[in-house]
C-alpha cells in the first residue's frame, strides 16, 4: 500500500476544496491516487469540519392538538414522520444510480441527494459492503449483484399476492389469466391460470416471451413508465386509457386484455408488472376489459399494502 506524507495529503485535499474543488477522477488521473482513497480523504476531512462548527441552537417546540410537543421541524414537514432520514437517503441513492446506465460518481450522488460529499461517502460504503452497489474502476458507482438476491426474493411474493385474483379473473373472462414482468427487452409471462373445464385453449404458458412492444401484456408494461418521445401509438393509447387490446399479434386468431401493475413509487425505478386475459375472438372484449382493471387495481393495492405495512402491524383484511 502507497505511503503519503501528510503534507502532500494536505495539499491534494486542498484541491478538492474550494476554491478548485477538483474532480476526484481528475485528479486521480494526475497523481496516480486511487480514486477511493481520495474520496477517503475528502470524506474525513469534510466529516473534520463539520464537527468543529457550533452546533445551532435546537428549533423551538410547539405542542399539538393532543398537547404533546412537536419539533418545528416536524410539525411543517411534509415527510412522513415514521421513516428514518438515513434509510430514505440510501434507498434514493439506489434508484439515483440505477437511472444511470454508466453509474455515479460520489459527488454526482451527493449533488442529487443535496447532501455533503462526506455524507453521500459514508452511504455508497454501507451500501457497498451490503453488495448493493460496487466501485467500478475510476470510483463510479454502479448496482450490486446484492439487488438479484433481493429480486429473486420477491418474485415468489409477488406469485403468492397474484394467485387469488388471477384465480377470479379466469373464471369470470373464461379466459387464461397471466401476470407477466419485463425481462430486458422482452416480457415474460411468470403465472398462468386456465378456467375451470374451458376445453378450448390460447397457447399461452408460464415462461412464454416476446417483445414488449407485442401483445398486450408488453405493450401495458410500458404504458406504465415514464412518456418517451419514440413510444408507439399503441403504448400511448394505453396509457391513456389504462388498458391494452391486441388481435392476432402473438397468435393468430388470440385477443389479448391487459393493464399494468404498480409498486409503491411508480415514478421511480422498480416494480413492474402487467396483468389480463387472452382467448380466442369469442372473448367479450368490453366485459373483460372491466374485469382486468378491477384485478389490475387489486393487485396493486395488494401489492402496496405488503410493501408498506409497518413493522409489527397485523395484516390488512
Amino acid at each position: 500500500m502507497a505511503s503519503y506524507s501528510k503534507e502532500f495529503r494536505q495539499r491534494t485535499v486542498a484541491r478538492l476544496m474550494p476554491p478548485e474543488s477538483a474532480e476526484i477522477s481528475v485528479l486521480s488521473a494526475q497523481l496516480g491516487i486511487p480514486a477511493a482513497t481520495l474520496e477517503r480523504w475528502h470524506a474525513e476531512a469534510l466529516s473534520a469540519h463539520s464537527n468543529q462548527q457550533p452546533t445551532p441552537p435546537a428549533p423551538p417546540r410547539t405542542r399539538s392538538t393532543a398537547g404533546d410537543e412537536v419539533d418545528q421541524r416536524t410539525a411543517h414537514s411534509k415527510q412522513p414522520t415514521n421513516t428514518l432520514q438515513t434509510l430514505d437517503r440510501g434507498l434514493s441513492a439506489l434508484t439515483l444510480i440505477a437511472q444511470q446506465e454508466d453509474g455515479m460518481s460520489i459527488s454526482e450522488l451527493a449533488a442529487a441527494l443535496d447532501v455533503h460529499r462526506a455524507i453521500a461517502y459514508r452511504i455508497a460504503a454501507t451500501l457497498e459492503v451490503r453488495g448493493l452497489i460496487v466501485r467500478a474502476p475510476g470510483g463510479r458507482l454502479r448496482l450490486g449483484p446484492g439487488l438479484l438476491t433481493l429480486a429473486s426474493r420477491f418474485e415468489p411474493q409477488l406469485r403468492l399476492l397474484a394467485q387469488p385474483i388471477l384465480r377470479d379473473l379466469a373464471e369470470s373472462t373464461q379466459a387464461a389469466a397471466f401476470l407477466s414482468v419485463p425481462a430486458g427487452e422482452d416480457c415474460v409471462a411468470i403465472m398462468v391460470i386456465e378456467p375451470e373445464g374451458r376445453l378450448l385453449r390460447v397457447a399461452y404458458r408460464v415462461g412464454i416471451r416476446h417483445p414488449l412492444d407485442r401483445g398486450a401484456a408488453g405493450i401495458a408494461i410500458l404504458a406504465g413508465r415514464p412518456v418517451s418521445t419514440d413510444e408507439s401509438e399503441s403504448v400511448r393509447a394505453a396509457r391513456r386509457d389504462g388498458f391494452s387490446v391486441t388481435h392476432g399479434e402473438l397468435q393468430k386468431g388470440a385477443v389479448g386484455v391487459a393493464s399494468p401493475v404498480h409498486g409503491p413509487g411508480r415514478n421511480q425505478a422498480g416494480f413492474e408488472a402487467s396483468i389480463g386475459v387472452v382467448a380466442f375472438e369469442d372473448l367479450d372484449v368490453t366485459a373483460a376489459t372491466r374485469q382486468v382493471l378491477q384485478s389490475a387495481r387489486a393487485l396493486t393495492a395488494a401489492v402496496c399494502r405488503n410493501e408498506n405495512r409497518p413493522l409489527g402491524a397485523p395484516k390488512r383484511p
